[in-house]
């Protein structure tokens, strides 16, 4: 028998066992019905940044301090997870209503390259597709995350 593959309430559940609230974008603690994409952006975050900026506010990437075209490239790796994530749980859907909501600038981005680089770092390009494998990875992020403190 193979293992349930992911749903929209494992990621939900996920992300508010993982993702601490500090990090998270405001509008991901009650997110609308037609923003229930937001579990799978933080854990996308989460997934894809930099020991250090766990617990911080918006994972440590602000406006001012990071280059804009780090921002940038963050956000679209964190909703490169975010899409793989969601098609995982059969919410296609709802990816295609996160990059609606996303402005034009951000997902029109030409620089892949760094994106794909981020990825890569954080051994983001290929996502578990059970909960059990995924919790494991994310018990692993923030495991790195407290020991990088």
């Amino acid at each position: 028998m193979t293992a349930p593959r992911l749903n929209l309430g494992d990621l939900r559940e996920l992300c508010d066992r993982y993702v601490p609230a500090r990090s998270r974008h405001r509008d991901s603690i009650h997110p609308a019905d037609d923003e229930l994409w937001w579990h799978a952006h933080e854990l996308g975050h989460l997934l894809t940044v930099d020991p250090s900026g766990v617990g911080e506010p918006m994972f440590g990437l602000r406006d001012g301090v990071t280059p804009p075209t780090e921002l940038v490239c963050r956000e679209l790796a964190a909703i490169d997870v975010s899409r793989r994530l969601l098609a995982s749980a059969a919410r296609s859907d709802l990816a295609r209503a996160e990059l609606k909501g996303t402005d034009y600038s951000t997902v029109g981005y030409p620089d892949r390259g760094r994106v794909r680089r981020i990825l890569r770092k954080h051994r983001a390009q290929r996502l578990p597709r059970t909960r059990a494998s995924l919790e494991r990875r994310l018990r692993q992020v923030v495991a790195a995350a407290r020991g990088s403190r």
